[in-house]
Parts: C-alpha cells; structure tokens; sequence
C-alpha cells in the first residue's frame, strides 16, 4: 500500500488562545479547532487513549491524504535536540479556506503535544500579544520591552510589533490607506460641484435681499458669517443622514460582509489569509473620518460665495435683482 507525502508548516499552539486569534477557527468545516481525539481528554480513559493527539489540516490535504475525521496520520520533523522524531496523530479537525498555502500545507496541533514530542520541555517560539485598540501597540511594545529589561532578559526575548515582524503587510497596509486618501480626494470633488452649484444658486436667487440687507445698514461681515452659518447647517444635515444611513449600511456589512466568492477563492500574502468575504468595521474612525470630510468640505467650498456675497455692491444687487 503505497502512502502520500506532503510538505507542509505545522502551526503549534494554545487551543484556547488560538482559537480566538486565529481566523482558521471559523473556517472549520469538518471535526473542532484544534480539538483533542475523542476520550483524550477523560482521566478515566485507558493510557492509550489519553495519549493520542489530534491535528487540524486543510480540506485539500485531508483530500491528498486520503483521510477524514478520526484517520491517523504521521508526521516526521525535527526534534528539538536535532534528531528527527516520528509522530501519530489523528485528524480532528478539517478547515477550507480556497487557499493552496492553507488547505494543502498547514496543519495545527496542541502546543503541549508537540513539546511533549520534539523535547521542547516549555520552550516556545512566539507569544501573539493582541491589543483592543492599534494606537497602543507602540505602547505595549515598550511596556513588555522594559519588563523584560527588568528581570534581565532584554537581550534574551526580541519584542517587536507587527510592522517589523511583516513589512510586506505593512506595504500593504499603506497602499490601502493611501487608496482611501484618493477615495476621500474623490468625494471632495464631488462635493465642491454639488456645494458649490447649491449655494451659488441660493445667492444668486437672493441677490435683492442680500442688497436690501446691506441698503438697511447690514455690514458685509454679517452676511459672510450669514452664508456660512447656513452651510453649516447645510454640513450638519447631510452628516446626520449619512451617520444614519451608515450605521445600517456597516452594520450589515460587519455581520454579513461582501460575499466574492463568485469571482475567485481566498487568497494568501505573505502568510496572512485574506477571506473572500469582505466584511465592514465598526471602528469610531468609520465615522468619524467622512463626517469631518463632509463638514470640513462644505465650509471650504461655501467659502467663494460667501466672499461673493461680503463684496457685493448695493446698487449692482438691486439693479441685477430687477432685471431678473
């Protein structure tokens, strides 16, 4: 009976914590994350049993392999003194991502089983450290490092946020913030057009007023601030239906997301998955960005008819607003 090899990066971690961390938990479609062979877990089960150790692999390299749930596999590397070891371990659990670099060469098992295994005793490779909020990673990172130079390890453990570990994502990164510059550019243009005939027409329309007001004594600066107190409101408006439409529109993308899988399967860069479902954030920034966009915008470009307005002559005004 002729057997399938398969090269592939095996993934040991916590089950609880990964389980959390990792986007893979959600992709499971076969078996549990990580979880342990049936009766592994029980104190009364026989030793046999309790020493039996589970792996999570991708649906293609389950399918190369010839294997489903409860299938034993082997797994061959090195050990942590540089011998190579041989490993059993049964199949608990199948994940589909579409990807090749997932679904055909990764595989996840128990931290503690693997270093029971290699002789690794408690020594680990990587500790993920994740934060609620990306403005206090600097912070963290700083916290961590002078702890560390405290107890005299500084030199011993490197602590290093994200950006350094995965440049390439950080590129990344900065084409997509770069790309929603270009996309905020593109609203302000949108917007000068729209402000810009609105508020041009409603002077235009209110010429003879404005010219009774200054023929009444009304100073120039009081219809400037005037104008501008009306986009204002104008901004204030649009900002709270945007604000209104937006949460319903996030919302339903945060819970549901854009669904591509039509045009093409996940993909992988730089050992980061990047799902085929694109879902929206709920990050204050989501908001809070556009809104300042929005308002900021209005009054820049509410700004030339307003002038128009401050250096308006009285007569011009009357004599324009009659022949009209």
């Amino acid at each position: 009976m002729s057997s399938v090899v398969q090269v592939v990066q095996v993934v040991a971690a916590d089950p609880v914590a990964e389980a959390s961390f990792n986007a893979l938990a959600d992709k499971v479609v076969e078996g549990g994350f990580m979880a342990p062979p049936p009766g592994a877990g029980r104190p009364d089960a026989p030793l046999r049993i309790r020493s039996r150790k589970g792996i999570t692999i991708g649906k293609k390299l389950a399918d190369q392999l010839k294997v489903r749930i409860g299938s034993k596999v082997r797994l061959d590397t090195a050990g942590f003194r540089g011998t190579n070891v041989a490993l059993a371990f049964y199949v608990t659990g199948i994940f589909s991502t579409g990807t090749d670099m997932f679904d055909r060469r990764m595989a996840l098992v128990s931290l503690k089983d693997m270093q029971e295994a290699t002789g690794a005793g408690d020594v680990v490779h990587e500790i993920a450290v994740r934060v609620a909020d990306r403005s206090d990673i600097s912070v963290v990172v700083d916290r961590i490092g002078a702890a560390l130079s405290r107890a005299g390890r500084a030199g011993q453990i490197a602590v290093q946020p994200w950006w350094v570990v995965s440049p390439e994502i950080r590129q990344m990164v900065n084409m997509m913030e770069s790309f929603n510059g270009m996309m905020y550019f593109m609203v302000l243009v949108i917007l000068s057009a729209g402000i810009l005939t609105t508020i041009y027409m409603v002077v235009y329309e209110r010429k003879h007023e404005f010219g009774v007001q200054m023929a009444l004594g009304t100073r120039p600066g009081r219809l400037f601030v005037m104008i501008m107190v009306e986009a204002a409101w104008m901004a204030a408006l649009a900002a709270a239906v945007g604000i209104a439409l937006g949460v319903l529109v996030v919302w339903y993308l945060a819970v549901h997301g854009i669904d591509l899988s039509i045009l093409g399967e996940g993909f992988d860069f730089q050992g980061l998955f990047i799902d085929n479902v694109y879902k929206g954030s709920t990050a204050p920034d989501v908001f809070i960005e556009p809104t300042v966009v929005v308002v900021l915008g209005t009054l820049f470009f509410a700004l030339w008819p307003a002038l128009k307005v401050a250096r308006m002559k009285v007569l011009d005004a009357m004599r324009e607003s009659v022949r009209n």
